[in-house]
């Protein structure tokens, strides 16, 4: 998968994960701001996920991701699995999502088992 390829699943799951958003609101007769005010720090999680690849050149990821991306079986589930994944932690206090080398490693470990 090239990184172009990469960008545009994960752009279709942030996608997917606005209409799960947005769908609650309707199924609960409330503004669309609501369930994201209620789960803003997710999506936080998730904005720099999608971030932190769109923001990558080609060199990069042919050299450190390319090759866990192709072995990784859930790619369509990368912003919702990593999210999860690291909530998981035995210790996320330890993590940092908002630093580059935490969340560089958090995305790896998750890559690396999926």
């Amino acid at each position: 998968m090239t990184l172009e390829e990469l960008n545009k699943q994960i752009e279709q799951e942030y996608e997917k994960l606005i209409k799960k958003g947005l769908d609650w609101s309707v199924e609960h007769d409330e503004n669309e701001h609501v369930y994201f005010v209620n789960n803003a720090y997710e999506y936080a999680h998730y904005n720099e996920i999608q971030a932190y690849f769109d923001n990558m050149d080609d060199e990069e990821y042919n050299e450190d991701w390319k090759e866990l991306i192709d072995e990784c079986k859930c790619t369509d589930k990368i912003l919702e699995g990593v999210y999860n994944d690291w909530l998981d932690y035995s210790h996320p206090e330890r993590y940092n999502f908002f630093c580059y080398e935490d969340l560089k490693g958090i995305i790896k470990y998750w890559l690396e088992r999926n």
